[in-house]
């Protein structure tokens, strides 16, 4: 089942690279490239369950018993839906900008302290 899964998304993104290269605008084909980087690894993600899922069975089948084989299943669980928000907001540019101002992380210029070299490039883009 599951390298059935990783085929048909594999067969789906080349389907979808295809149909975004025939896109005219540059900008628009990065952004829907972005998009589909985005759904490329939030497909992707149920894959990381098969370790949960093992865990468990392990367990349960009682092969080997251990506390922290079934912490590590729920764990996995866990795990699941915390990265898949992160995905989004560090794919996609428009999120990514937001969280990174919501950090502090993005630079961000002062009135009067710019550098001359960005005053310049400022005023040949007008």
């Amino acid at each position: 089942f599951f390298v059935s899964s990783l085929g048909a998304t594999a067969a789906f993104r080349a389907k979808l690279i295809a149909k975004i290269n025939e896109l005219g605008s540059v900008a628009e084909r990065a952004r829907q490239k972005a998009i589909l980087r985005s759904l490329t690894a939030q497909a992707l993600l149920p894959g990381c369950m098969v370790f949960g899922v093992v865990c468990f069975l392990i367990d349960f089948v009682g092969l080997y018993q251990s506390p922290y084989l079934q912490r590590s299943a729920h764990l996995v669980c866990c795990i699941f839906s915390f990265v898949s928000p992160l995905i989004t907001l560090t794919v996609l540019r428009p999120y990514r900008r937001f969280v990174q101002k919501l950090c502090c992380c993005s630079p961000q210029t002062v009135d009067g302290l710019q550098s001359a070299e960005h005053s310049t490039k400022r005023i040949t883009r007008v």
